[in-house]
């Protein structure tokens, strides 16, 4: 997967967080994503300016998305799996 499928992917996610009706599953989601995608900017400039990416914000990105994963399985879900 290219970056900016990567970050698309993140962004769609992002737009669908925002229809989950659950504000802690919404809250914990949206937290999630967001350390993620603060993760992948970080990655982005450190690769623009010649520099190796961090391994904290490597592993960042994983804890985000995973937080994000977890808060998904304990709340309502319905509104992201059947976004139009």
């Amino acid at each position: 997967m290219h970056a900016n499928q990567i970050v698309g992917a993140v962004s769609s996610a992002q737009d669908a967080v925002g229809d989950i009706k659950d504000a802690n599953v919404k809250t914990a989601a949206a937290a999630g994503l967001k350390q993620a995608s603060d993760a992948i900017g970080n990655i982005g400039g450190a690769l623009i300016s010649g520099q190796k990416a961090a391994a904290e914000d490597r592993a960042s990105v994983g804890t985000g998305l995973q937080a994000t994963g977890a808060a998904l399985q304990g709340g309502d879900q319905y509104a992201l799996l059947n976004k139009p």
